[in-house]
């Protein structure tokens, strides 16, 4: 932490690329959701919430063409004009994603994290055979500073 000593001393703070600040109780994630969903809608592209995707769509060529989605139980399909973005979250709490990618840490630690960290993104993706790159890195600590009095 660059507010502990000795650190404070040896380098000048860098700026966070990863944290989002915000007004009041919004802050991190909140405010980029906020930024993003307001492009979105500026943009006129439609948000369909509470919808699993369950599986890529892809014609002859291989191309995505689509997603089949779930939705208060209902199986639906969307096509996909200029493509299909997988955005997802962590993998770490997917015992077998975690095993296959990092088996030491499999073994021995303690994964934090939300329950959507399940790595349905990368397997959705895996499905359709997408490249993946630097699947054993990780980050080993609870990434909290400690209150500003203890420092």
């Amino acid at each position: 932490n660059e507010k502990a000593w000795p650190f404070r001393d040896m380098a000048a703070p860098v700026p966070r690329g990863h944290q989002v600040s915000g007004d009041g109780d919004i802050s991190g994630g909140n405010v980029a959701m906020k930024a993003i969903l307001g492009a979105v809608e500026r943009a006129g592209i439609p948000v369909l919430y509470e919808a699993n995707v369950v599986g890529l769509v892809q014609d002859d060529e291989g191309r995505i063409v689509g997603v089949k989605f779930r939705r208060e139980g209902v199986d639906s399909f969307v096509e996909a004009r200029r493509g299909v973005i997988l955005a997802a979250g962590s993998f770490n709490l997917n015992s077998d994603v975690t095993s296959e990618n990092m088996p030491l840490f499999a073994q021995y630690g303690k994964p934090l994290g939300e329950s959507t960290n399940d790595g349905a993104g990368l397997l959705l993706g895996r499905t359709v055979g997408v490249a993946e790159h630097g699947m054993s890195g990780l980050i080993a600590t609870a990434s909290i500073y400690p209150p500003e009095d203890l420092i």
